[in-house]
């Protein structure tokens, strides 16, 4: 069995509890968690969530080893392709899987995301350009889309 190191760190979002095992970081989840000790895995994550969260960082460069499925996974490695600030609805994401019919299995997919943020589901939208998810989920979800639209908006008035 993988030994997990976990931590509770304070975030301008809350407290977020972050796993890691020795590969690299398994759950990000917005309350406070089983708190054993950090690690240099979930030390850095937390460094770069928090410059992320100041507008300082729009690529997060830890590694990550989240559990679940090949189709999960995948669906995951489009969501990281999505650029800062933009969005892709689960239509587009099955388009780009090959499989234009499988968006609600994308959206699942999106929903069963263990790290949130640096896996940015926030970027993925349902067919009228909504955040995934329903409640606090969802408003995550939003809060996070508005901060880097309002961050790129920023940086192009700055040019």
């Amino acid at each position: 069995m993988t030994s997990l190191n976990s931590f509770v760190y304070k975030t301008p979002l809350g407290p977020v509890t972050i796993t890691s095992n020795a590969n690299g970081l398994t759950s990000l989840v917005f309350s406070f968690g089983d708190t054993q000790k950090p690690s240099a895995l979930t030390n850095q994550a937390a460094n770069e969530l928090l410059e992320y969260l100041a507008g300082k960082r729009r690529v997060f460069s830890v590694a990550l080893d989240p559990e679940g499925t090949a189709f999960q996974k995948e669906v995951w490695r489009i969501i990281q392709s999505i650029p800062y600030g933009e969005t892709k609805t689960c239509s587009e994401i099955a388009e780009i899987l090959g499989s234009p019919t499988a968006y609600k299995s994308v959206s699942v997919a999106a929903q069963k995301n263990p790290l949130p943020v640096f896996i940015p589901c926030h970027r993925v939208a349902n067919a009228a350009g909504e955040p995934l998810g329903k409640g606090l989920e969802a408003n995550h979800r939003l809060k996070l889309r508005e901060f880097e639209q309002l961050q790129v908006k920023k940086a192009a008035s700055r040019h």
